[in-house]
């Protein structure tokens, strides 16, 4: 039962939610602006002079999958760049494919098919395979593929997670072990931890719970788990493995919360995060005795033995090894007007980071703001240091309720 102070602190958590902040930004007037910008990148790009011009046609891809504008104009022009992807560089590749994930999923399936099989760098290949629609049979064939032109590689952490994953395709989700046991873990280490359950279909919610370092959870005035809905998608909703994809599944180190100077970002503090060899086995391990263990065993021990054959909580190691960096917390202040359409509105999705839900009304005044209510959480429990578990619970097409959160909670104190 919580204390009477208890009530009193977690009242002022979610009254603080709603201070007023104004962001000039978010206003409808420049909400507009920003919108008519964004078209004109996407007008520049589609001009035949321009096509070869990469600044411009950056611009445009970034414009069009920022606000998911699948205008049929605009598809005449990227079928094009598709169909050409082998004449240009690296870069401008990733992001030809990265757009195609955001826009056209599955749909241009020949030329990212033949691509696959002309490219040799890893992260290209790996987007090519995923771009398609996989059954069994396909990733059969993707397997036999990888093997073949990675041979050398099989170590490389963008071949072992696409490789992992296939062989789930191929074989069936590997059941989830007990979340008890990962949730009771290292209860008695006095390290913070938050954990957010999430479906494998990221265009649902999930939810944040907190475990204070005295290992005990947070809960509300009727003795329930406290929650937060939370999200966990990027725009081209790629696997977390690849940059710009989803966040990836597994356990991040928290850093602590700062100011983001990111227009898109907003005034909202956001939590940073760390993955594995994104930055140094002190930092990310919180001083824990690092001494004589490898990097993998390193990891799985911050998971409890269940876990540890458990392939998709891999992912945020493999993605650290793989590069990915600069995963945080974040709050938003992009037209929810882009994604009315779309199934995961009004939930905001970003480049690879978590967010919280925000609305900001005509004037720019914040009037909602889940990523202040985790702000005011995070900073009620003194800011600390710890670990945050993303996993995903199950594949139902909806958010994750409190009704469910209370039944994986069900014995655990």
């Amino acid at each position: 039962m919580l204390k009477k102070s208890g009530f009193i602190a977690l009242f002022l958590i979610f009254q603080l939610s709603a201070q007023t902040i104004q962001f000039d930004f978010a206003s409808l007037s420049r909400r507009d602006s920003f919108y008519n910008q964004l078209k004109l990148k996407m007008s520049e790009a589609m001009k035949p002079e321009n096509f070869r011009n990469i600044a411009i046609m950056d611009n445009g891809l970034w414009a069009a999958e920022l606000m998911k504008d699948r205008d049929s104009s605009y598809k005449v022009y990227f079928s094009k760049l598709i169909d050409s992807i082998q004449t240009f560089k690296y870069e401008v590749q990733r992001q030809i494919l990265q757009t195609a994930f955001a826009l056209w999923k599955g749909e241009f399936y020949d030329p990212v098919f033949n691509f696959a099989h002309i490219t040799n760098d890893p992260k290209l290949f790996a987007m090519c395979v995923n771009y398609i629609n996989l059954d069994p049979d396909k990733a059969r064939y993707f397997m036999s593929l990888t093997l073949a032109k990675f041979h050398e590689k099989q170590n490389h952490p963008i071949i072992e997670a696409l490789l992992g994953n296939l062989k789930i395709i191929m074989d069936g989700r590997p059941a989830l072990p007990p979340l008890k046991d990962l949730l009771e873990y290292q209860k008695d280490s006095s390290v913070f931890r938050m954990y957010m359950l999430a479906r494998h279909d990221r265009n649902y919610n999930g939810m944040l719970v907190f475990r204070k370092a005295s290992g005990e959870f947070l809960r509300d005035s009727s003795g329930a788990i406290l929650t937060l809905p939370y999200f966990a998608m990027s725009l081209p909703n790629m696997p977390g493995y690849i940059t710009n994809g989803n966040s990836p599944q597994g356990c991040f180190s928290v850093m602590g919360a700062y100011g983001s100077s990111a227009k898109l970002i907003g005034p909202t503090f956001s939590i940073r995060l760390f993955m594995p060899s994104e930055t140094k086995n002190t930092t990310f391990y919180n001083n824990y005795k690092v001494n004589g263990k490898d990097d993998r065993s390193l990891y799985l021990s911050l998971f409890p033995e269940s876990w540890r054959e458990y392939f998709p909580v891999m992912e945020t190691y493999l993605a650290g090894k793989a590069g990915r960096n600069d995963i945080v917390m974040h709050g938003s202040t992009a037209d929810l007007r882009y994604y009315t359409d779309e199934p995961f509105y009004p939930n905001v999705p970003t480049h690879g980071c978590l967010s919280g839900q925000e609305v900001w009304d005509e004037n720019g005044y914040r009037i909602f703001s889940n990523q202040q209510k985790l702000i005011n959480i995070y900073k009620s429990l003194g800011s600390p240091r710890g670990f945050l578990y993303l996993i995903e619970i199950d594949d139902q097409k909806s958010n994750v309720t409190q009704e469910e959160i209370n039944k994986i909670f069900a014995g655990i104190k």
